[in-house]
């Protein structure tokens, strides 16, 4: 992000000079307009990388929530986790996760 705004930073150089008539006008509204762009996608990309980083959090700490829950509801029995995934919702998806881990056969230790 930062990195647009430094690489277009030459061209408001060019810019105030062409502002200054040192350079020709054309040149330093070229450069001008090539240093707004690149600002401009600086500030796109971000944007984009924010949203990303948002995105994340919540994925992680709705995986968090999910093992909060089905810890919380790990004493219950399997009507009842059944009656809570039937309501749909974060809470079903913690009680389905316990209920197919109560019906998965257990590992057997001897073996390895």
């Amino acid at each position: 992000m930062w990195g647009m705004v430094v690489v277009g930073l030459p061209g408001l150089f060019v810019a105030l000079l062409g502002a200054g008539r040192v350079v020709p006008v054309g040149i330093g509204i070229g450069s001008g307009a090539f240093f707004f762009s690149c600002l401009l996608l600086g500030a796109l990309i971000g944007f984009r990388g924010q949203q990303q980083n948002r995105s994340r959090r919540d994925v992680e700490g709705r995986g968090a929530m999910i093992v909060m829950l089905a810890a919380h509801l790990k004493g219950e029995d399997d009507a009842v986790l059944e009656g809570i995934v039937a309501k749909g919702g974060p809470a079903a998806e913690a009680a389905a996760m316990l209920l197919e881990r109560r019906r998965a056969p257990a590992p057997d230790r001897r073996s390895q």
